[in-house]
């Protein structure tokens, strides 16, 4: 049997949940893009706060930081840790950043790695 030919993947950094929510949270349009991307593309959602995986809407992969009293610095570097080790298993294409900080500090510097 042959294996299924990898799509390339985009690692998408965030803050909390993607899309809209019961209350309204997120940004419904970027739900939108991504749900379209998927179609093409494999992504993983990593979440710089702990969510409820059931409320994200797109068809993505989650990974979000540890629970537990460890300072916030310390769990977005653990995240960031493993993004890294997930591009040394299977490369991501493009690092996509929902916001400036610290998610888009964070995509620059693995970028540069």
């Amino acid at each position: 049997m042959k294996s299924k030919e990898q799509r390339p993947r985009i690692a998408l950094l965030g803050m909390a949940i993607l899309g809209g929510g019961a209350s309204g949270e997120g940004i419904p349009s970027l739900v939108d893009l991504f749900q379209r991307l998927s179609a093409h593309y494999d992504i993983v959602f990593y979440c710089f706060q702990s969510i409820d995986k059931s409320k994200i809407s797109v068809t993505a992969k989650i990974r979000q930081v540890v629970r537990g009293l460890v300072p916030g610095r310390i769990k977005f570097f653990l995240l960031m840790v493993q993004l890294v080790l997930d591009h040394l298993r299977n490369p991501v294409s493009l690092i996509f950043a929902v916001s400036a900080y610290p998610t888009g500090r964070w995509a620059v510097i693995v970028g540069k790695l």
